[in-house]
């Protein structure tokens, strides 16, 4: 019904503002990180800090609505490998960006993720966008880069200047990346036979737990002097843990929800 959808509409539109707020906390951290931690760590400390919060709230969920786990077909899973495989680059490649004299350029181009997922889902997902949805994605995507660019004496030039630059391409490679595993999110969770809510935190526990078995497996085959660089900084590192994971919950189920180039 018309009220129904005005119901859902709310939902996952709040959903998603507190999720935003979780990411920029979130993002906030892992910057103060880079002065201790190598871009690949404060990417593993995400996922293997996040896992535990994400565990417990699917087992609340499934034990407050009195469900069971839904099950699992083999093309679940490999959307939720090419999702997390996609994540774990896109974040590293922003984590990457933050060591870059051009920072608020390549965030800015990272921030067309929207777009992207728009432009992407549409053409290899069957998501299809609305006009007035396209406009409003371009829109939001055009405010974000004018905050961005706000402290540039010409952000303009600053971004047509920065085609060559290395936080260009990082910055839309993090965004097209991020586009697509919102995609393989949303696809995955689609697949499963249960509640919205449900569906997005089975998805969500089964893609953090592949993402932190490979970084965890990294850190300790590549660069185990890491671990130690981890236990002086715990706190922060809970910190994105935590916030990776509440705000994680909020995307995985709006997308549950809505079109991902909306969320």
């Amino acid at each position: 019904t018309a009220r129904g959808g005005g119901r859902i509409g709310g939902l996952w539109m709040s959903i998603s503002v507190g999720a935003a707020v979780m990411q920029t906390v979130r993002t906030a951290t892992q910057k103060r990180l880079t002065a201790h931690l190598k871009t690949n760590t404060i990417t593993s400390v995400r996922y293997l800090f996040g896992m535990p919060v994400a565990a417990v709230y699917l087992l609340a969920l499934v034990v407050g609505q009195a469900a069971t786990l839904p099950s699992m077909s083999g093309r679940f899973l490999l959307y939720c490998v090419a999702g997390g495989l996609a994540q774990i680059v896109a974040t590293s490649l922003l984590v990457a960006l933050f060591s870059l004299r051009s920072f608020a350029v390549g965030t800015t181009y990272a921030k067309t993720e929207g777009f992207q997922a728009a432009v992407l889902g549409a053409a290899f997902f069957g998501e299809r966008v609305s006009k007035g949805g396209l406009l409003a994605v371009f829109v939001g995507a055009a405010g974000v880069a004018t905050i961005s660019m706000s402290g540039a004496g010409a952000p303009l030039r600053a971004l047509t200047r920065a085609f060559r630059d290395r936080a260009t391409f990082y910055g839309v490679a993090s965004g097209a990346l991020f586009a697509l595993a919102a995609l393989f999110i949303r696809k995955a969770s689609h697949l499963l036979d249960a509640g919205f809510a449900v569906q997005a935190a089975t998805t969500l526990v089964v893609m953090v737990g592949i993402q932190a078995t490979l970084m965890g497996a990294y850190i300790l085959v590549v660069d185990r002097s890491e671990l130690r660089a981890i236990a002086r900084n715990v706190r922060p590192c809970m910190l994105t843990g935590i916030t990776s994971a509440v705000g994680s919950i909020g995307w995985f189920t709006a997308m549950a929800l809505q079109n991902a180039a909306y969320v």
